[in-house]
Parts: structure tokens; C-alpha cells; sequence
């Protein structure tokens, strides 16, 4: 533990002006130190807090090395800090949290895994002892009442995997779902009725049919029904909210080919076994979806969609987006939708997706990328994308009971990456939103009400972030920016600075960062939202 003390250099920094309209709470840096290296993980935790962790580069005995774990409050003070000593080649993969406890799923290759716990409380680590199955590969992580639910496939068949883990019981495994002809897309815990939930899409791209299955903590079937594809339109993601065992909303994309690019996005609503509703909403409906297109382009495809609707016609998008995990914010429910262009390589190449300064809860983005189709991932096409270009993103707010109650978005300008990501994090309360966007050295904001933008995209400079005027940042590395709580996000990343010091002297330290900030502006005023 004496390791992990000198590693950490705190930089304090309360400032309301900072970037003019975006308030700057605290700022913490963490010297970075060349035998540890650079590899930070952020763990957003919500109104618990952050859990920092560091994949330290030094090799221990027997081909071992520790991750190092700080855990923050909401007001960046530590908690705790512990050390966990792992396989030299066990990779932070996913995680998931019940009550007090969080779960880290360790990836050590070739099908092999191991599962630490932390006590959030005193940082207390203990390794999880389990039986594994020959040939898993987990894409799919939670934990139920104690149960391990591991998700994933045996030789191409989606399995799910429980296991007892206080007991040191393992229960009867879910194999062989629906053969080998459905993906596992979504597994959903339940904690108050304490069950999990199954959504399968089909991996035949024109057949978009879905499997829904509901299990309690012991893998005993409770509900099991299928979804039938539309004549004329394909589901392309899906993500589900339940409301309790019995209902479930799906939301997501779809498409009017088997080309696989979006028409708009849809709403479908079961109670049991039984589908209630199902509402298909084409982006020429959306108010802001076509924003990005500027004003007149997007009034010339407005009417050429209204003419195709004369002719009993559809207009058609072809839209590559990414779709989000839904976000809840009191009684609204967000899907938040990114779009992009993805560029081509001409080899056959796998993509590689570089390094995240952050561990998505449940399952890694790459996982989630990968399962659900959100690249354009057409099996007509071997071509792997080098670059991806992003257009927008968007973001529909929808009641408890499914209804379309708003949209808004934040249109990019020359935005590229090599990765598939989420560039915009929103803030909501009730229906006022806060759209926030990291590029380069800049934040980017803008303020709406339902469907009404109440101000134009509002952009600050983070040249003088670390709010020394002696500092000068000299390279900044792999920064990020995540939606932490009520009005508050965080930002986090690598920085080279240089500090001015007596006689033009200088020293330079880098190092990593967090930085929690919110809207120092006035929220937006209620005004009369526009007609659908």
C-alpha cells in the first residue's frame, strides 16, 4: 500500500468562472510515473462517486502486477485506496455493482477469466472463486442476489452461466438459447423481483426477429416469447426498460431494408407475452433530428419526405448510428443516438479500437459494439472501418408510459475518431437539458427546453483549464468526459504541462486529471414547445 501513497499528487482548484458559464468544482492530478504508466480506468459510479484505478506496468513476482484503486465521494475526496494483485496478463474488462459491492470481470485470454470484489465502503478486495465452463466467452456481466450471471457463447451458441458464488453452487446453465441462430443482445437484472432478463436478436440481418426470456436468480424460466419481424421495416437495436417483470418497454432503431442503416427510431410496449403497442417514429417526425443538414436542406427534405407521404410513400434514411444505454432521469426515459460515417479500409484488417480511459458498467463498449450491430457491420461487407466520421448526436425523451415527449441535438463540426464512441453527455431535469461535448481543447454547450434549443452551441476554451496562469498545457492525451449526477459531469485525461517558475525557469509534470464540473448559466426558461 506504501506503493500507492507517493503515486498520487493532489492539485486543488474551486473556481466558478473558470470557463465563464461552466463552473469548475474541483480538480484533482495524479503524477504520473514511468514504472506505474499511464493506463487510468474512470469508473462513474453516479451519486456514490468515482473509483479510479490504475493497471500498473511494473511486474511483480511470479508474472504478477497490481491495479491500484482510489475510490472519491461526490466531492473528489478519497475514500479509500487499495491494491489488487492480478495475472500479468488479466485485463479490467467489465464490471457491475450490487448494493455496496462492486464486481470487476477480469479477462486473462483464451476463454479464461477471474472476478475480484471491492467493498465500496472500506475497499476491502476479495477474489471470487467460481467454476467456469470449458470455452465461454463472456460478453455479458451482473450479479443478482449473489448470483453470478455470466453471459456470453459455447462454439457460437449464446449461454448464460449462474453461479452461486456464497454457496459455492453452480446452477444449472442456460445453453443452447434458441441454437445457434440469435445473438444475446441485452441481459437486464431486476433486483427488486429479483430476476434477470434475456433479449436475442436474430443473427440472420433480414430475419430481425426477437427472443425475450425472464429468469429468477436461480435460472428458473418465467417468461419466454418471441417477437415476429414487420413485413416491411427491421429492428436494428434494441434496448429495453422494464417497469417490473411484467412490463417492458423496448426502444431503439430500425430500418426499411436489409441494407441495415436507420429510417428513425421506435417504441414497442409488452405486458406479459402480449405486445400493446408498437410506435415507429421516422426521423422526419423528430423536431431537431435534421437540424444538422443546416436550414434549407433540411426544408427541401422535409418536403420530399411530405410528398412521399401523399403518394403513400416513405421517404428513405440511411442513417449509421450508434444507440446508447438508457438513461433515466426522474420520470423520463432518454435514448440518446449518435451518428457517424464510418471510412473504409480496403484490407480485410479488424479494427482496432485503442485504449478508453473509462470501464462502462456491465459491459465494455467494444462488447457492446460488437453484440448489438451498432457499427455498420453489413455481412455483405468485409471492409473494416479506419476512421469514423461523426455528423451528430440526438437525444428523445420519452415518459414512463413510452411517448415521444421531445427531441433535441448537437450537430458536430469535422469531429473524427478511430473509435466508435459517444461524444455528447446530457444533463435532464424534467425537460430542461444541458448537451455538453469534448473536442480537442474545447467544451461545447448548449442549453434546451423539450424541443426548443433556448441558445446556440456556446463553446470554451480549456487552454487555461488548470487555472494556474503559470501553467501552460503543452499536450493533452485520450480526454474524455462522462455525465456524472444532478447537474455535474467530470472530465479526465492525460496532460504535459509546463509551469513557469522564478528567473524563466520551468518544470514539467505529467500527469492524469479529474476535473468536476457543471453549468454555471441560468437554466432554461420554459417556453411553449413546438407543435408535432
Amino acid at each position: 500500500m506504501t506503493k500507492f501513497s507517493y503515486f498520487f499528487f493532489l492539485f486543488f482548484l474551486f473556481s466558478n468562472s473558470l470557463f465563464a458559464q461552466i463552473g469548475v468544482s474541483k480538480r484533482l492530478e495524479m503524477e504520473i510515473q514511468k514504472k506505474l504508466g499511464d493506463d487510468f480506468r474512470v469508473l462513474n459510479l453516479g451519486e456514490k462517486g468515482i473509483l479510479l484505478m490504475l493497471e500498473s506496468e511494473e511486474v511483480l513476482k511470479q508474472g504478477k502486477r497490481e491495479i491500484l484503486l482510489t475510490f472519491y465521494d461526490t466531492l473528489l475526496n478519497s475514500q479509500w485506496t487499495r491494491s489488487i494483485v492480478v495475472d500479468q496478463l488479466s485485463k479490467l474488462d467489465k464490471s457491475c455493482m450490487e448494493n455496496q459491492e462492486i464486481y470487476f470481470l477480469m479477462d486473462k485470454q483464451d476463454y479464461d477469466y477471474e472476478i475480484w470484489k471491492i467493498n465500496l465502503g472500506n475497499g476491502m478486495p476479495e477474489k471470487v472463486v467460481y467454476e467456469k465452463l470449458t470455452d465461454f466467452e463472456i460478453s455479458r456481466f451482473d450479479v443478482l442476489n449473489k448470483v453470478l450471471i455470466l453471459g456470453g457463447q459455447v462454439k457460437n451458441s449464446p449461454t448464460v452461466f449462474l453461479y452461486d458464488y456464497q454457496k459455492g453452487k453452480a446452477l444449472k446453465p442456460l445453453m443452447n438459447l434458441h441454437g445457434t441462430k440469435a445473438n444475446l443482445n441485452q441481459m437486464v437484472t431486476l433486483p427488486k423481483d429479483s430476476t434477470f432478463a434475456l433479449v436475442l436478436g436474430s443473427k440472420n440481418y433480414a430475419d430481425s426477429k426477437l427472443y425475450f426470456s425472464v429468469y429468477d436468480n436461480y435460472g428458473k424460466l418465467l417468461r419466454n416469447w418471441e417477437q415476429e419481424p414487420q413485413e416491411d421495416r427491421y429492428l436494428l437495436t434494441y434496448r429495453p426498460y422494464f417497469a417490473n417483470r411484467e412490463e417492458m418497454y423496448l426502444f431503439g432503431t430500425y430500418s426499411m431494408n436489409k441494407i441495415g442503416r436507420a429510417q428513425g427510431i421506435y417504441m414497442a410496449y409488452f405486458v406479459g407475452k402480449e405486445q400493446k403497442s408498437l410506435r415507429y417514429y421516422d426521423f422526419s417526425y423528430l423536431n431537431n433530428f435534421l437540424n444538422h443538414l443546416g436550414e434549407k436542406k433540411k426544408a427541401k427534405t422535409l418536403e420530399k419526405a411530405k410528398a412521399k407521404r401523399e403518394k403513400e410513400k416513405i421517404y428513405q434514411f440511411d442513417f449509421s448510428l450508434l444507440v446508447r444505454d438508457l438513461q433515466q432521469s426522474g420520470d423520463r426515459i432518454l435514448l440518446t443516438l449518435e451518428s457517424y460515417q464510418p471510412v473504409y479500409a480496403e484490407s480485410t484488417g479488424t479494427n482496432t479500437f485503442g485504449r478508453l480511459h473509462w470501464l462502462n458498467m456491465n459491459s465494455s463498449y467494444y462488447n457492446r459494439l460488437l453484440y448489438d450491430r451498432l457499427m455498420d457491420n453489413n455481412p455483405a461487407s468485409r471492409r473494416s472501418p479506419l476512421m469514423y466520421k461523426y455528423k451528430h448526436s440526438a437525444v428523445c425523451a420519452f415518459d414512463r408510459n413510452g411517448k415521444l415527449l421531445w427531441d433535441n441535438e448537437f450537430t458536430y463540426e469535422d469531429l473524427e475518431s478511430p473509435r466508435a464512441l459517444f461524444f455528447t453527455e446530457t444533463s435532464v431535469k424534467t425537460d430542461s437539458a444541458i448537451l455538453l461535448h469534448l473536442q480537442e481543447n474545447k467544451l461545447y454547450l448548449k442549453r434546451t427546453y423539450k424541443s426548443n434549443p433556448v441558445e446556440k452551441n456556446i463553446s470554451f476554451s480549456l487552454d487555461k483549464q488548470t487555472g494556474n496562469e503559470l501553467d501552460k498545457i503543452e499536450n493533452r492525451e485520450d480526454e474524455g468526459l462522462s455525465y456524472w449526477y444532478g447537474k455535474y459531469f467530470v472530465l479526465f485525461g492525460q496532460q504535459e504541462i509546463r509551469q513557469t517558475q522564478e528567473n524563466n525557469n520551468f518544470v514539467k509534470r505529467k500527469v492524469f486529471y479529474l476535473s468536476k464540473i457543471y453549468d454555471n448559466g441560468e437554466n432554461p426558461k420554459e417556453e411553449p414547445d413546438k407543435k408535432r
